[in-house]
């Protein structure tokens, strides 16, 4: 049993503890969208409605992401009123997060076909692509495909009203 030990489950173990400390760990949405350090108002309004939690579960999910910048850009009153309305920022929030997993390749696909997707709000979501920019509700997609356990990132640079 020792040698068994030895000759098998300690390289496992290795190879496992090299593999977590290189962050090729599982991560959900949510863990992508803090390790990748471009979405702190999104992950602080994402907790104050909730859906943080929606985020950590299985999925899939494709979240178009906006970034601290496209938050900025709303104006601080703007911001201000949506986090003082939990209701319509969890709705705003919701605009942003596509039931399924939706790589850029299956959006190019969406768009050639002149087709939409249904965010979690109920919103139609026009996907466009113009043989270089891909965008949704004429919004750039800026960063496509960060991968996550349970679906996928694209990086958006406005926020969907």
């Amino acid at each position: 049993m020792k040698k068994y030990l030895k000759s098998i489950l300690l390289p496992l173990l290795l190879v496992f503890s090299v593999f977590s400390s290189l962050g090729c760990g599982s991560n959900n949405i949510m863990d992508e969208l803090v390790q990748d350090g471009r979405f702190k108002t999104l992950i602080q309004t994402l907790q104050i409605s909730g859906l943080d939690q929606t985020l950590r579960n299985d999925g899939p999910f494709t979240v178009f992401a906006p970034t601290d910048s496209a938050f900025q850009a709303v104006g601080q009153e703007t911001l201000d009123d949506l986090l003082n309305d939990s209701e319509k920022l969890t709705e705003v929030l919701k605009v942003h997060v596509v039931s399924g997993e939706f790589s850029s390749a299956d959006l190019i696909d969406i768009a050639m076909t002149d087709g939409f997707l249904i965010s979690l709000e109920g919103t139609q979501l026009n996907i466009s692509y113009d043989g270089t920019t891909l965008s949704v509700n004429e919004v750039t997609i800026i960063d496509e495909d960060i991968d996550a356990d349970n679906g996928v990132i694209h990086v958006i640079n406005q926020v969907i009203l």
